[in-house]
């Protein structure tokens, strides 16, 4: 239904994580997606493995998702997983980080009014 074309690379030269000495080969590399529902809305979180973050999209409609945050992680996210529908209306998103062996845990509140 959607194909983000250029929108995450994009997102990667803005905020300085565009892999410039690999790109010919692989570019960002999207390794990893995860999903998570939050109050009837539906989340997307793609993580590029080689720009070292992940996207987070707001999917109210799914021909038209929306970019609300970009996600510096450790280096090269390889595993990611998003837990959703919390009691405490919190989404949680964990990376781990093949290359510096971390793990990133992001908390996110959302109303699910917006």
């Amino acid at each position: 239904m959607f194909d983000s074309g250029a929108d995450m690379e994009m997102q990667a030269v803005i905020y300085g994580h565009y892999p410039d000495e690999r790109s010919k080969k692989h570019g960002i590399e999207v390794e990893g997606i995860t999903t998570a529902r939050l109050n009837g809305i539906d989340y997307v979180f793609p993580a590029s493995e080689r720009g070292s973050y992940v996207c987070v999209y707001k999917v109210k409609d799914p021909r038209n998702p929306e970019l609300i945050s970009f996600l510096p992680t450790g280096i090269a996210p390889e595993g990611i997983l998003a837990i959703g529908n919390r009691t405490d209306e919190k989404i949680l998103l964990i990376t781990a980080n093949e290359k510096d062996g971390t793990i990133n845990i992001f908390q996110g509140l959302t109303t699910g009014r917006g």
